[in-house]
């Protein structure tokens, strides 16, 4: 919606109604003197806290991320349901993928582990970090596991190493439910890929709905050689770019 009012407003098109870039929401959140200071500045680092803030049911509206879906479906689900049924395909180059352009549901799982190891490093195995990952070795539905990162993960609060330490006789380790009980948290965020910062102009490519159904059917495809399906989305993809020089 956002998006579809800056394009209204003419805020990212030039003189010739081509896109010049998508924006965030904190820009636009900014713009508005009635809302509070944000809780991200133009120039904060990619943080799980940030990524949760985001993608979370109430999500925040002061972020410096921006949704992006690899499945031609549920954009068009989006697109047609709610919006201007007007699609863009955004280019990323190699060397941003995973850095400025992440897949969220893999982002969070790993800032996760980082996170516990960072607490295992430090021996910093106190009563609330015990506790988490007991939750997590036990849990068996995203409500739980996003009450758990909710509470316990994205907290600013800085490790002190003068805390309880490790518990004789007990061996501490990542749990491997963090990634196995949790695919479906993967599963769930796979096709949500986010864009950090503004996507540029150079990036983005305007592009015909007949061309996203093209995509949601090849999508739907099942039972077929998926070797097929990969080239056949390389070949339109190819004509794409080929269509856009």
């Amino acid at each position: 919606m956002a998006d579809n009012q800056d394009i209204e407003d003419k805020i990212i098109l030039n003189k010739d109604g081509n896109l010049t870039r998508i924006r965030t929401d904190r820009e636009r959140y900014e713009e508005n003197s009635q809302n509070e200071q944000p809780k991200y500045d133009k120039n904060a680092q990619i943080s799980l806290e940030q990524v949760y803030d985001h993608i979370k049911p109430h999500y925040r509206k002061d972020t410096n991320c921006i949704s992006l879906s690899s499945n031609a479906n549920v954009s068009i689900s989006y697109g047609r349901g709610f919006y201007k049924d007007r699609y863009i395909m955004v280019k990323v180059p190699k060397n941003e993928m995973g850095e400025k352009v992440i897949n969220a549901g893999q982002y969070m799982l790993e800032e996760i582990e980082k996170k516990i190891n960072e607490y295992i490093s430090h021996a910093n195995i106190d009563n609330k970090l015990e506790k988490a990952l007991f939750q997590i070795d036990n849990s068996k539905t995203i409500d739980e596991f996003r009450e758990i990162l909710e509470t316990t993960f994205t907290s600013k609060e800085k490790l002190n190493p003068h805390k309880a330490k490790l518990r004789n006789g007990i061996k501490y380790k990542l749990p491997v439910s963090i990634i196995s009980n949790y695919q479906a948290l993967n599963e769930e965020q796979s096709l949500e890929l986010i864009h950090y910062g503004d996507i540029r102009k150079e990036e983005i490519i305007d592009i015909p709905k007949e061309i996203v159904d093209i995509f949601a059917i090849l999508q739907q495809t099942e039972g077929q050689d998926i070797q097929i399906i990969i080239d056949l989305k390389k070949q339109i993809v190819r004509f794409i770019r080929d269509l856009m020089k």
